[in-house]
């Protein structure tokens, strides 16, 4: 049996492009043709079993691709059809950005307000199972389509999380998922605004600029802007947001990639000079991605913001789109983002000048700042100028939210309470409620277990308690006032009144450091 034009075409293209980054005295590429196409002819006439040509070429590219890079992808005729459909307009869904990392389906973040950051997932949680399948082997395209449904519809994922003994469980109800690139913001005491920025969508720098404006309005002289959990989205607005708070003509990111084409910088544009000269802080965690890390990269590289929190994702490549003969589609990744000191945000290779950490003995990249020359080191994403440790939210509170304790517990507290103040706290009497009804709901949970986790599950009472009582605004409210990692850039920002505070600190930083 002869093998399909279609797919002899399709392996001698991605074969050849396999072949030109291979070393030309180990690898012939008129020999490894040859291999390629007896193997596939030796399998089909002599394997125990029928095989189809066509599908096990097929599932040769599949591999052939998948071993690039965890973004790059090729995809099948309803593959790709079910991208294509995917990518435009509304479904129901759980609300996670995803990737592959370390060949594992990974939460690159959970999105605000939606099914996953309600029950609990986390950046970095690795996700094992759907709906009791295994996900050894998946591309994304496959778990996209199984965690996307009809609103209203539950899925189940078993996770994997970092500082966890067992597997967690979640079951979670599909919702349509709206993002708003600036859901909230509010102005703290000392002249300090806050702006809780989530994703780059088209016009997300001018919905920024518009909450930036109002906040000056209101008295606002210096900015934090929160990019936690903010998985990045379109190029154009990152450098645009960065253009809020840089000269005109400034560096923000380069892409670099094998082919001419793939070469670019991108420079600040005139966004207008109202934030140029105001302090700002941005707060970063695992879960800032991809666009996000390249404002943090470039406001740190010019020392022009103090970043404050953990290492973000690292992100940092491009991927376009190949349409292939019949119904075929290649996603292939043909760039990575570099900050303006030089560094590769992407969580790859290293090159440059290295230096071992000596607690860990990892190797990082060593780049300098372009005002002050700080050093800053990377082996992918953004390290924060100032390390603040996350929440490491485990079992015990995995298990309350897969169970919507909070929520369920908060809809029951109104019912009996009634009204409530915009600024109540949480009382000993509110805890001693909540052991009630975990109780009379036979939700387990050991005493020492509700006294390890006791901060958080105040905070997430609280959490819900607000957005039970004043929705999406007041649940905000609350936990702008009662996050620590907020409160720790608050107390930064006070003390600081220009951009050569800023410098100042980061200055004071950099010695500290070399101590």
């Amino acid at each position: 049996m002869k093998i399909k034009k279609g797919l002899l075409i399709l392996g001698m293209a991605v074969f050849s492009m396999l072949s030109a980054n291979q070393n030309s005295k180990k690898y012939d590429t008129r020999k490894m043709y040859e291999l390629y196409f007896k193997t596939i002819d030796r399998i089909t006439h002599y394997y125990v079993d029928s095989i189809q040509e066509g599908e096990l070429i097929e599932k040769s590219l599949e591999r052939l691709v998948n071993a690039l890079d965890p973004f790059s992808e090729f995809m099948t005729p309803e593959e790709s059809k079910d991208f294509q459909i995917h990518t435009s307009g509304a479904f129901g869904g759980i609300g996670i950005q995803i990737g592959l990392r370390d060949n594992y389906l990974t939460v690159i973040a959970p999105i605000d307000g939606t099914p996953a950051k309600k029950v609990g997932l986390m950046a970095g949680d690795r996700i094992i199972e759907i709906n009791g399948e295994s996900t050894k082997g998946w591309k994304l395209t496959q778990a996209v389509k199984v965690l996307r449904g009809d609103p209203g519809t539950k899925v189940k994922i078993k996770v994997l999380r970092k500082g966890v003994d067992k597997p967690l469980e979640f079951e979670i109800t599909r919702a349509i998922i709206k993002i708003k690139s600036v859901p909230f913001y509010t102005i703290l005491k000392d002249g300090i605004g806050y702006v809780r920025f989530t994703e780059f969508m088209h016009n997300s720098s001018l919905q920024l600029r518009d909450a930036l404006l109002e906040l000056k309005n209101k008295g606002a002289k210096k900015y934090i802007l929160d990019l936690r959990s903010n998985p990045g989205g379109l190029l154009q607005e990152a450098v645009k947001t960065a253009s809020l708070f840089l000269e005109h003509g400034k560096v923000v990111v380069s892409t670099r990639g094998r082919i001419p084409s793939s070469v670019e910088v991108d420079t600040s544009i005139n966004m207008g000079d109202d934030f140029i000269d105001a302090p700002v802080l941005l707060l970063v965690d695992r879960g800032t991605a991809s666009a996000s890390e390249i404002v943090s990269g470039a406001l740190q590289d010019w020392d022009r913001g103090i970043i404050v929190g953990d290492t973000t994702f690292g992100k940092g490549s491009v991927q376009r789109l190949f349409p292939l003969d019949y119904g075929y589609l290649l996603k292939m990744t043909i760039a990575k983002y570099y900050t303006p000191s030089g560094r590769c945000i992407h969580r790859s290779k290293w090159e440059g000048i290295l230096r071992e950490d000596s607690d860990t003995g990892k190797k990082s990249l060593k780049f300098y700042t372009l005002n002050l020359k700080r050093p800053v080191y990377s082996a992918g994403g953004i390290s924060p100028d100032i390390y603040v440790a996350p929440d490491t939210m485990g079992s015990v509170m995995a298990r309350l939210f897969s169970k919507s304790a909070f929520f369920n517990f908060a809809v029951d507290y109104k019912v009996k309470h009634g009204s409530i103040p915009e600024d109540f706290e949480i009382t000993d009497e509110m805890v001693k409620e909540f052991k009630d009804y975990l109780k009379k709901n036979d939700i387990k949970i050991k005493n020492y277990e509700f006294k390890e986790n006791l901060n958080l599950i105040k905070r997430a009472i609280g959490t819900n308690l607000a957005e039970v009582y004043f929705g999406e605004e007041g649940r905000y409210r609350y936990l702008v006032a009662h996050d620590p990692i907020v409160k720790k850039g608050a107390a930064i920002l006070s003390r600081i009144n220009s951009i050569k505070d800023i410098r100042n600190y980061l200055k004071s930083l950099q010695k500290h450091n070399e101590k």
